[in-house]
Protein backbone atom coordinates (compact mmCIF):
# COMPACT_ATOMS: atom_id res chain seq x y z
CA UNK A 1 0.00 0.00 0.00
CA UNK A 2 1.57 3.02 -0.89
CA UNK A 3 1.90 6.36 0.91
CA UNK A 4 -0.94 7.46 -1.87
CA UNK A 5 -2.89 4.90 -1.49
CA UNK A 6 -2.81 5.31 2.14
CA UNK A 7 -3.72 9.30 2.22
CA UNK A 8 -6.75 8.40 0.31
CA UNK A 9 -7.68 5.69 3.00
CA UNK A 10 -6.35 5.74 5.94
CA UNK A 11 -7.67 2.11 6.80
CA UNK A 12 -5.86 -1.22 5.96
CA UNK A 13 -7.31 -3.18 2.83
CA UNK A 14 -10.58 -4.36 3.41
CA UNK A 15 -11.72 -2.15 6.13
CA UNK A 16 -15.72 -1.64 5.74
CA UNK A 17 -16.70 1.48 7.46
CA UNK A 18 -19.65 -0.54 9.80
CA UNK A 19 -20.23 2.99 11.59
CA UNK A 20 -18.64 6.95 10.44
CA UNK A 21 -17.15 6.19 14.36
CA UNK A 22 -15.18 3.34 12.93
CA UNK A 23 -13.36 5.70 10.48
CA UNK A 24 -11.55 7.53 13.41
CA UNK A 25 -9.95 4.47 14.78
CA UNK A 26 -7.23 4.41 11.90
CA UNK A 27 -4.52 6.61 10.90
CA UNK A 28 -1.28 6.86 8.29
CA UNK A 29 1.79 8.14 9.96
CA UNK A 30 4.78 9.31 9.19
CA UNK A 31 8.03 7.71 9.65
CA UNK A 32 9.14 8.17 13.10
CA UNK A 33 12.41 7.55 12.38
CA UNK A 34 13.33 10.01 9.42
CA UNK A 35 10.30 11.56 9.11
CA UNK A 36 9.64 10.38 5.47
CA UNK A 37 6.06 10.09 4.25
CA UNK A 38 6.54 7.45 1.51
CA UNK A 39 5.85 3.89 1.98
CA UNK A 40 5.73 0.46 0.01
CA UNK A 41 4.45 -3.04 1.62
CA UNK A 42 7.04 -5.00 3.03
CA UNK A 43 4.83 -7.85 4.64
CA UNK A 44 0.99 -8.26 3.73
CA UNK A 45 -1.40 -10.66 5.68
CA UNK A 46 -4.97 -10.96 5.99
CA UNK A 47 -6.63 -10.47 9.87
CA UNK A 48 -7.22 -14.32 10.24
CA UNK A 49 -3.83 -16.05 9.72
CA UNK A 50 -2.48 -14.03 12.37
CA UNK A 51 -5.39 -13.25 14.78
CA UNK A 52 -5.38 -16.90 16.54
CA UNK A 53 -9.06 -16.44 18.23
CA UNK A 54 -11.41 -14.07 16.41
CA UNK A 55 -14.08 -14.73 18.69
CA UNK A 56 -12.54 -12.59 21.08
CA UNK A 57 -12.11 -9.64 18.90
CA UNK A 58 -15.06 -7.00 17.92
CA UNK A 59 -14.11 -6.52 14.48
CA UNK A 60 -17.22 -4.71 14.07
CA UNK A 61 -15.94 -2.33 16.21
CA UNK A 62 -12.92 -1.39 13.74
CA UNK A 63 -14.73 -1.86 10.63
CA UNK A 64 -12.39 -4.92 9.65
CA UNK A 65 -13.70 -8.99 8.70
CA UNK A 66 -11.41 -11.91 9.16
CA UNK A 67 -10.49 -11.31 5.30
CA UNK A 68 -9.60 -7.81 6.02
CA UNK A 69 -5.39 -7.49 4.92
CA UNK A 70 -2.93 -5.62 7.21
CA UNK A 71 0.56 -4.38 5.70
CA UNK A 72 3.73 -4.03 7.41
CA UNK A 73 4.79 -0.96 5.21
CA UNK A 74 8.41 -0.33 4.95
CA UNK A 75 10.16 3.24 4.68
CA UNK A 76 11.54 4.44 1.37
CA UNK A 77 14.10 6.61 3.18
CA UNK A 78 15.18 4.49 6.25
CA UNK A 79 13.72 0.94 5.91
CA UNK A 80 11.80 1.25 9.27
CA UNK A 81 8.94 -1.24 8.75
CA UNK A 82 5.58 -0.76 10.33
CA UNK A 83 2.18 -0.96 10.47
CA UNK A 84 0.82 1.79 8.31
CA UNK A 85 -2.15 2.68 8.41
CA UNK A 86 -2.82 1.63 12.29
CA UNK A 87 -4.99 1.59 14.95
CA UNK A 88 -4.68 5.49 16.57
CA UNK A 89 -3.23 5.35 19.66
CA UNK A 90 -6.64 5.55 21.59
CA UNK A 91 -7.80 3.02 19.75
CA UNK A 92 -5.14 0.84 20.13
CA UNK A 93 -5.23 1.30 23.81
CA UNK A 94 -8.62 0.54 23.64
CA UNK A 95 -7.47 -3.05 21.83
CA UNK A 96 -4.70 -3.50 24.47
CA UNK A 97 -7.24 -2.89 27.96
CA UNK A 98 -9.93 -5.03 26.13
CA UNK A 99 -8.59 -7.91 24.69
CA UNK A 100 -4.78 -8.17 24.26
CA UNK A 101 -4.47 -7.62 28.40
CA UNK A 102 -7.69 -9.64 29.87
CA UNK A 103 -5.95 -12.78 27.54
CA UNK A 104 -2.83 -12.71 28.39
CA UNK A 105 -3.78 -12.37 32.10
CA UNK A 106 -6.09 -15.22 32.00
CA UNK A 107 -2.65 -16.93 30.42
CA UNK A 108 -1.23 -16.01 33.59
CA UNK A 109 -3.47 -16.70 35.94
CA UNK A 110 -3.59 -20.29 34.55
CA UNK A 111 0.32 -21.03 35.22
CA UNK A 112 -0.13 -22.81 38.35
CA UNK A 113 -2.76 -25.64 37.31
CA UNK A 114 -2.15 -28.74 36.11
CA UNK A 115 -0.89 -29.55 32.44
CA UNK A 116 -0.08 -25.77 31.46
CA UNK A 117 2.87 -26.77 30.53
CA UNK A 118 3.19 -24.36 27.23
CA UNK A 119 1.99 -21.49 30.06
CA UNK A 120 4.79 -22.52 32.27
CA UNK A 121 7.69 -22.50 29.75
CA UNK A 122 6.76 -19.04 28.58
CA UNK A 123 6.50 -17.80 32.02
CA UNK A 124 10.34 -19.34 32.72
CA UNK A 125 11.70 -17.61 29.68
CA UNK A 126 9.85 -14.53 30.54
CA UNK A 127 11.69 -14.93 34.37
CA UNK A 128 15.40 -16.05 32.60
CA UNK A 129 14.89 -12.82 30.46
CA UNK A 130 14.20 -10.62 33.27
CA UNK A 131 16.77 -11.88 35.54
CA UNK A 132 19.64 -11.39 32.76
CA UNK A 133 18.55 -7.52 31.95
CA UNK A 134 18.19 -6.94 35.33
CA UNK A 135 21.99 -8.26 36.23
CA UNK A 136 23.01 -6.57 33.08
CA UNK A 137 21.72 -3.31 34.09
CA UNK A 138 23.30 -3.34 37.73
CA UNK A 139 26.30 -4.69 36.47
CA UNK A 140 26.33 -1.34 34.03
CA UNK A 141 25.90 0.75 37.01
CA UNK A 142 29.17 -1.26 38.94
CA UNK A 143 27.23 -2.89 41.12
CA UNK A 144 26.97 -6.53 42.35
CA UNK A 145 23.42 -8.03 42.17
CA UNK A 146 23.80 -8.67 45.68
CA UNK A 147 24.74 -5.10 46.63
CA UNK A 148 22.96 -3.14 44.47
CA UNK A 149 23.49 0.06 46.51
CA UNK A 150 24.60 3.16 45.45
CA UNK A 151 26.51 5.37 48.16
CA UNK A 152 23.69 7.44 48.67
CA UNK A 153 20.96 4.27 48.52
CA UNK A 154 19.49 2.12 46.63
CA UNK A 155 19.75 2.03 42.72
CA UNK A 156 16.84 3.90 41.56
CA UNK A 157 15.33 1.30 38.61
CA UNK A 158 12.03 2.12 36.06
CA UNK A 159 10.15 -0.98 34.64
CA UNK A 160 8.52 0.59 31.74
CA UNK A 161 5.75 -1.60 30.65
CA UNK A 162 5.19 -3.36 33.91
CA UNK A 163 3.17 -6.19 32.69
CA UNK A 164 3.02 -8.95 35.81
CA UNK A 165 5.51 -7.58 37.91
CA UNK A 166 8.11 -10.16 37.26
CA UNK A 167 11.05 -7.31 36.87
CA UNK A 168 9.74 -5.31 39.85
CA UNK A 169 9.87 -8.16 41.69
CA UNK A 170 12.91 -9.61 40.81
CA UNK A 171 14.10 -5.71 41.72
CA UNK A 172 13.04 -5.73 45.24
CA UNK A 173 14.72 -9.04 46.06
CA UNK A 174 18.29 -7.37 44.85
CA UNK A 175 17.53 -4.28 47.11
CA UNK A 176 16.44 -1.76 44.19
CA UNK A 177 13.86 0.69 44.73
CA UNK A 178 12.06 0.21 41.76
CA UNK A 179 8.66 1.47 40.06
CA UNK A 180 7.15 0.71 37.19
CA UNK A 181 5.03 2.48 34.20
CA UNK A 182 2.01 0.46 32.86
CA UNK A 183 -1.15 0.85 30.52
CA UNK A 184 -3.77 -1.61 31.79
CA UNK A 185 -5.19 -1.00 34.76
CA UNK A 186 -5.95 -4.57 35.30
CA UNK A 187 -2.62 -5.13 35.87
CA UNK A 188 -1.80 -2.12 37.51
CA UNK A 189 -4.20 -3.04 40.10
CA UNK A 190 -2.36 -6.90 39.82
CA UNK A 191 0.91 -5.56 40.88
CA UNK A 192 -0.59 -2.91 43.46
CA UNK A 193 -1.53 -6.06 45.30
CA UNK A 194 2.11 -7.60 45.61
CA UNK A 195 2.62 -4.10 47.01
CA UNK A 196 4.78 -2.85 43.80
CA UNK A 197 5.09 0.01 42.92
CA UNK A 198 2.97 0.39 39.46
CA UNK A 199 1.23 3.13 37.95
CA UNK A 200 0.33 5.22 34.75
CA UNK A 201 3.03 7.18 32.87
CA UNK A 202 1.69 10.44 34.79
CA UNK A 203 1.93 9.12 38.28
CA UNK A 204 5.51 7.83 37.91
CA UNK A 205 7.11 10.02 35.51
CA UNK A 206 7.67 12.66 37.96
CA UNK A 207 10.74 10.96 39.66
CA UNK A 208 14.64 10.40 38.39
CA UNK A 209 15.93 7.07 37.57
CA UNK A 210 19.66 5.29 37.48
CA UNK A 211 18.46 2.37 35.15
CA UNK A 212 15.19 1.70 32.83
CA UNK A 213 14.05 -1.19 31.82
CA UNK A 214 11.40 -1.81 28.75
CA UNK A 215 10.77 -5.64 27.46
CA UNK A 216 8.73 -6.32 24.95
CA UNK A 217 7.13 -3.25 24.75
CA UNK A 218 9.13 -0.95 21.87
CA UNK A 219 7.25 -3.12 19.18
CA UNK A 220 3.44 -1.91 21.21
CA UNK A 221 3.87 1.79 20.80
CA UNK A 222 2.28 4.01 18.67
CA UNK A 223 4.39 7.57 19.74
CA UNK A 224 8.07 5.78 19.93
CA UNK A 225 9.54 9.43 19.94
CA UNK A 226 6.77 10.32 23.08
CA UNK A 227 7.71 6.83 24.46
CA UNK A 228 11.97 7.85 24.39
CA UNK A 229 11.10 11.35 25.41
CA UNK A 230 9.05 9.64 28.49
CA UNK A 231 12.25 7.16 29.43
CA UNK A 232 15.24 10.44 28.58
CA UNK A 233 13.09 12.58 30.96
CA UNK A 234 13.31 9.72 33.66
CA UNK A 235 16.62 8.80 33.69
CA UNK A 236 19.55 10.88 35.38
CA UNK A 237 22.58 12.01 33.27
CA UNK A 238 24.69 8.40 32.83
CA UNK A 239 21.84 6.35 33.41
CA UNK A 240 21.17 3.02 31.72
CA UNK A 241 18.18 2.08 29.66
CA UNK A 242 17.79 -1.51 28.05
CA UNK A 243 15.15 -2.47 25.98
CA UNK A 244 13.84 -5.05 23.80
CA UNK A 245 12.00 -5.70 20.75
CA UNK A 246 11.24 -7.30 17.32
CA UNK A 247 12.98 -7.37 13.98
CA UNK A 248 11.15 -7.49 10.19
CA UNK A 249 13.17 -11.27 10.41
CA UNK A 250 9.95 -11.87 12.76
CA UNK A 251 7.44 -12.36 9.70
CA UNK A 252 9.44 -14.68 7.79
CA UNK A 253 10.87 -16.40 10.05
CA UNK A 254 7.52 -16.98 11.27
CA UNK A 255 6.02 -18.08 8.04
CA UNK A 256 8.63 -20.43 7.46
CA UNK A 257 7.54 -22.09 10.99
CA UNK A 258 4.01 -22.32 9.82
CA UNK A 259 2.28 -20.07 12.41
CA UNK A 260 2.21 -16.79 13.67
CA UNK A 261 2.74 -15.67 16.80
CA UNK A 262 4.85 -12.82 17.49
CA UNK A 263 3.60 -11.47 13.99
CA UNK A 264 0.27 -9.62 14.66
CA UNK A 265 -0.13 -6.07 12.72
CA UNK A 266 -2.51 -4.72 15.14
CA UNK A 267 -0.51 -4.86 18.62
CA UNK A 268 3.27 -5.66 17.17
CA UNK A 269 3.23 -2.60 15.24
CA UNK A 270 6.99 -1.47 14.90
CA UNK A 271 9.77 -4.04 13.58
CA UNK A 272 13.30 -2.50 14.12
CA UNK A 273 16.83 -3.06 12.66
CA UNK A 274 19.97 -1.76 14.43
CA UNK A 275 20.19 1.29 12.76
CA UNK A 276 16.65 2.49 13.14
CA UNK A 277 16.77 1.77 16.72
CA UNK A 278 20.08 3.58 16.64
CA UNK A 279 19.26 6.56 14.92
CA UNK A 280 15.60 6.90 17.33
CA UNK A 281 18.03 6.38 20.96
CA UNK A 282 20.26 8.84 19.69
CA UNK A 283 17.87 11.21 18.46
CA UNK A 284 16.91 11.43 22.17
CA UNK A 285 19.90 12.38 23.83
CA UNK A 286 21.19 8.72 24.11
CA UNK A 287 24.43 7.19 23.22
CA UNK A 288 25.40 3.66 22.29
CA UNK A 289 28.59 2.68 24.53
CA UNK A 290 31.16 0.60 22.92
CA UNK A 291 32.11 -2.43 22.86
CA UNK A 292 35.32 -1.60 24.76
CA UNK A 293 33.67 0.04 27.56
CA UNK A 294 30.82 -2.46 27.81
CA UNK A 295 33.61 -4.98 28.56
CA UNK A 296 35.08 -2.45 31.31
CA UNK A 297 32.07 -1.78 33.02
CA UNK A 298 30.75 -5.26 32.64
CA UNK A 299 34.68 -6.63 34.02
CA UNK A 300 33.60 -3.37 36.89
CA UNK A 301 30.21 -5.12 37.62
CA UNK A 302 31.74 -8.70 38.35
CA UNK A 303 30.58 -10.34 35.66
CA UNK A 304 32.66 -13.13 34.09
CA UNK A 305 34.79 -13.05 30.68
CA UNK A 306 32.09 -16.01 29.36
CA UNK A 307 29.73 -13.30 30.27
CA UNK A 308 31.00 -10.87 29.01
CA UNK A 309 32.21 -12.11 25.68
CA UNK A 310 28.78 -11.78 23.61
CA UNK A 311 28.83 -7.68 23.95
CA UNK A 312 32.21 -7.41 23.44
CA UNK A 313 31.77 -9.64 20.18
CA UNK A 314 28.26 -8.26 19.29
CA UNK A 315 28.19 -4.68 20.92
CA UNK A 316 25.79 -2.98 22.44
CA UNK A 317 22.64 -3.26 19.81
CA UNK A 318 22.28 -7.20 19.53
CA UNK A 319 20.53 -8.44 17.12
CA UNK A 320 19.23 -12.47 16.84
CA UNK A 321 16.91 -13.77 14.45
CA UNK A 322 13.18 -12.15 15.66
CA UNK A 323 14.66 -10.07 18.69
CA UNK A 324 16.89 -7.30 19.20
CA UNK A 325 18.26 -5.64 22.13
CA UNK A 326 19.67 -2.29 22.71
CA UNK A 327 22.33 -0.97 25.62
CA UNK A 328 21.96 2.95 25.86
CA UNK A 329 23.22 6.01 28.22
CA UNK A 330 21.84 8.74 28.30
CA UNK A 331 23.58 11.64 27.79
Amino acid sequence: MCDADCAASARPTGVTMTSTSAAAFWETIACPVCGGTSFSPRFRLRFSEFASDLSKVNLKLIGCTPDTVFDYSECASCSFVTTNPRLTSSANETFYNSFKAPYTDNISTELGSPGSTVSSAHRTSKMIRTFRDLQLAIALCGRRVTGARRTDGPIRMLDYGSGHGYMLQLARTFGLEAAGVELSQSRIDLCRSMGLKVGSREEILDSKFDIVISQSVIEHVNDLNRYLQDIAGALDKGGIFICNGLTPQTVPIEQRRGRYKLTHPISHLNLMNRRNLQTLLEKHGFRIPGRRELWDRLREGSWSIYMRAPYAIYGAIMVDGADIQAIAIKT
